[in-house]
C-alpha cells in the first residue's frame, strides 16, 4: 500500500498532496474533537482515523520531497497529452489502484454516514 500511495503522491504532486491531506486531516481532527465533546465515540474514532491516515500520506510526501524526488502533478497530467499518455503507459492499473486507495480512505466516512443515518432515524 505504501508504494501505491507514494506513486499517487508523485503523480498528483507533493505540494498538492500535502495541502489536500493537511486540510482533510485538520477538518477531521476538528470533527473528532466535536464528537468527543458530544460523547459520540464511534464517529470520533472514525474522524481520528481519517486524521491519522492524512498524517501518514503527508509523511510519505514530505519524505519524497526531502529526498529530492520530482513529482509530476495533476496540472501537467491534465494539460499535457504526452505526459498523460506516458503516465497511463507506465501505470496501466492506475485507475484500479486509485479506486483501492479511495475506498480505504473513504471507509471512515462511510462509517460516519451510517451512524448519522441511524441517529436521524431514532
Amino acid at each position: 500500500m505504501i508504494a501505491r500511495v507514494e506513486t499517487h503522491n508523485r503523480l498528483n504532486g507533493f505540494g498538492f498532496v500535502i495541502g489536500e491531506f493537511g486540510l482533510i486531516g485538520v477538518v477531521a481532527l476538528v470533527f473528532a474533537g466535536l464528537y468527543l465533546a458530544k460523547g459520540s465515540g464511534v464517529p470520533a474514532v472514525a474522524c481520528a482515523g481519517i486524521t491519522v491516515n492524512a498524517i501518514a500520506v503527508i509523511w510519505l510526501a514530505a519524505g519524497s520531497l526531502h529526498r529530492g524526488e520530482a513529482g509530476i502533478g495533476l496540472w501537467r497530467i491534465y494539460t499535457h497529452r504526452q505526459v498523460r499518455d506516458q503516465v497511463m503507459r507506465e501505470h496501466p492499473r492506475l485507475s484500479m489502484e486509485t479506486l483501492l486507495i479511495t475506498l480505504a480512505v473513504l471507509a471512515p466516512f462511510l462509517l460516519f454516514l451510517i451512524v448519522a443515518v441511524e441517529v436521524v432515524r431514532r
